[in-house]
């Protein structure tokens, strides 16, 4: 079988509400030289009807027990065959038929290990448009949606997402690429990449551990000291704020 261009990986667990859309938005691209994975958590409601609907549509997919996101998406990563990979989860999407054909449409100079773009935040009945951050705001924090972005699978070590990061594991993993690859290394399109859904999202609903991993990660690569002592403030902040 012909090597794809592109993984794109959906991971789902008793996502009946949320996965159609997100399939349908995956399958439905003009552009089509991508294969599709889903894993899945061994739902127990009618998400795998869902997904045997559209099987004829979809590369691979795997219904099993997982130990967390993170988990599900290395499993991911071991089976695409992709020289890019992609993370469309469930609830969100892409922002319309032609994103892949926009992004993909040129050929990628070899140099570059991430492509990002522009994300939709949509919440109940209101939405905002956001930019994607200049790479170096990745020493204050996620300088893109992941959702938006697409990462080279030439080192699949790069590519692994460290399981001990249980909800920010995503930026952990965008540094691996940025300490490894360099600043310009990322490639910014001012395309919207995906509709991203606020109320799905880990770090919101886990905003104290997400601040806390987050601060980990900076210390991990040694960030300069006046950024890790702001970044201390606004981890303790946050507490303060929740309590």
């Amino acid at each position: 079988m012909k090597k794809k261009l592109l993984s794109i990986v959906t991971i789902s667990y008793n996502a009946e509400r949320t996965i159609e859309n997100t399939i349908l938005s995956v399958i439905n691209q003009t552009f089509d030289d991508f294969e599709y994975i889903i894993i899945d958590g061994n739902s127990s409601d009618s998400t795998l009807d869902i997904i045997n609907k559209y099987e004829n549509k979809i590369s691979c997919w795997i219904s099993e027990p997982d130990e967390g996101l993170y988990n599900a998406m290395n499993k991911a990563i071991k089976m695409a065959n992709g020289a890019w990979i992609a993370y469309m989860n469930c609830g969100d999407t892409y922002a319309d038929a032609d994103v892949l054909m926009r992004v993909f449409k040129k050929v990628i100079p070899s140099d570059v290990s991430v492509i990002y773009g522009d994300t939709l935040k949509t919440e109940s009945d209101s939405s905002r448009y956001e930019r994607g951050w200049p790479v170096e705001f990745i020493k204050k924090h996620q300088p893109f949606i992941h959702q938006a972005a697409f990462f080279s699978l030439k080192d699949k070590c790069v590519a692994y997402f460290d399981e001990n990061f249980k909800v920010a594991s995503d930026y952990n993993t965008t540094f691996k690429y940025y300490v490894k690859y360099g600043a310009k290394s990322f490639l910014y399109l001012p395309v919207l990449i995906c509709k991203y859904d606020v109320a799905d999202g880990i770090s919101l609903r886990y905003r104290k551990k997400c601040s806390q991993e987050y601060l980990k990660i900076k210390f991990k690569y040694r960030l300069d000291y006046w950024e890790l002592l702001k970044s201390t403030y606004r981890y303790f902040l946050t507490i303060y704020l929740q309590k």
